[in-house]
């Protein structure tokens, strides 16, 4: 009788992308121990992590949509670089114009 041993290991798919300056994008993918065909993504940006969709296939299809996956992002990144890598703040103004109107326009 032969014994097959299985791997504990996990399996991982990486896209690095390295622009001139140094900043690195990493698109990862690990696959799931439990069901070969399910693998989690997720994004490395050097301003912060995006978790992705789950993808499942086998690792071609991983591949492709982990490169869609970089695609997609790479306005939001482009922006981010021109940021120096930071994240975009939410400036919201809270202000409300009134009009002439309204019975608080001339209150003091």
């Amino acid at each position: 009788m032969a014994l097959t041993f299985r791997s504990t290991g996990t399996t991982e798919i990486y896209i690095v992308e390295k622009d001139s300056d140094g900043a690195k994008r990493i698109a990862r993918a690990v696959q799931d121990v439990n069901n070969p065909r399910q693998w989690m993504a997720q994004l490395e940006h050097p301003s912060g992590v995006r978790q992705c969709s789950p993808v499942y296939g086998n690792r071609g299809e991983v591949k492709l949509a982990l490169t869609h996956y970089l695609h997609e992002t790479e306005k939001e990144y482009q922006e981010e670089k021109g940021r120096g890598h930071r994240l975009a703040t939410s400036l919201h103004d809270h202000n409300v114009q009134i009009s002439e109107n309204h019975p608080d326009y001339f209150k003091k």
